[in-house]
Formats: structure tokens, C-alpha cells, sequence
């Protein structure tokens, strides 16, 4: 009986391992990590073709990843999921750029994104002048003509020769 029992029990354990090694394929191949896709590129001025570095670089969907780009306007991402993303690329002085994606797990080929230069708005300068007139102008001046000019200057700095002038 003792011997009933143990085939018995040999015949449950190599039913079980069989078992155990029948799904552990299956088991492994769920495990496996999803498809991976790298996004990199490089940012360069789209009038003179010079990279452009230390740009602001943001991958969208959410969350959003941002980079900065180098000193060559390369930029690069961790891996993420396949699928459609958008790039905003910001600079100071340069237009924003926003292009779309489709990251490809078997895709190495980087982008290229050209910017486009944009003056700074500012506010509005206003230069005014005021000449002095003797006797007109309650300030005190000296006015200084040509030929004194040329007599006084002897291709020393402009600001030394006003510094002999009286009233500078």
C-alpha cells in the first residue's frame, strides 16, 4: 500500500511539473516589456542653418517629457510607447515649432526641425534732442566747432578730449 501511494504521488508531482512547464512560456512571454521607441533630433536656425542650442524641447501626450537641447541643437528622449506624439520646440527669439510624430519601435532616424528667427517685441524708443542757444537756455554749455575740434584732438579718446572742455 505504502508503494501505491508513492507512484501514486510520483505520478501527481510529474503531472504538475508538466503542467508548470507547459505554461511557463505563456507566462514569460507576458512579462516581456511592450515595444520601446526613441524620439531624438536636432534643432538648427532655418536662416543660417547653425544649431541652436538650449532650446526648450516637450514631447506631448501627458504626461509631457522636456529636454533641453546642446550645444550642437541635438535633443533626445528616454524611450517611450509607439505612437503619435507632438514636439514644441520654444526658444527666445525664435518662433515656437510644433510638428507631429509617429515614434516606430524599429525607427533610429532622428528629426530635423528648423526655427525661425522673430525679433523681440519691445516697447516703443523715443529719442529727442534739445540744442542749447546763448541766452536762450538758462543751462551752461560750451559748443565746440570743427576747427576747434580738430585742433583739440590728437587721436586721443573722444571722452578725454571732452574731459578738457569746461562744464563736462
Amino acid at each position: 500500500m505504502q508503494r501505491a501511494t508513492l507512484a501514486s504521488r510520483r505520478t501527481l508531482v510529474g503531472a504538475a511539473l508538466a503542467l508548470a512547464f507547459a505554461w511557463l512560456p505563456r507566462f514569460a512571454a507576458a512579462q516581456e516589456p511592450p515595444p520601446q521607441a526613441i524620439v531624438h533630433g536636432t534643432v538648427v536656425d532655418a536662416t543660417s542653418g547653425q544649431p541652436v542650442a538650449q532650446a526648450r524641447v516637450t514631447l506631448h501626450p501627458d504626461p509631457p517629457h522636456e529636454t533641453l537641447t546642446d550645444k550642437d541643437g541635438e535633443f533626445r528622449f528616454p524611450p517611450v510607447a509607439p505612437g503619435p506624439y507632438e514636439i514644441e520646440i520654444r526658444r527666445l527669439g525664435y518662433a515656437i515649432a510644433r510638428i507631429a510624430v509617429n515614434a516606430h519601435s524599429d525607427s533610429t532616424a532622428g528629426i530635423t526641425v528648423k526655427l525661425d528667427p522673430r525679433a523681440l517685441p519691445s516697447p516703443e524708443i523715443e529719442v529727442t534732442t534739445a540744442r542749447a542757444a546763448e541766452r536762450e537756455t538758462p543751462v551752461a554749455f560750451t559748443e565746440l566747432d570743427r576747427k576747434e575740434i580738430r585742433d583739440k584732438y590728437w587721436a586721443q579718446d573722444v571722452p578725454m578730449l571732452l574731459a578738457e572742455t569746461p562744464g563736462t
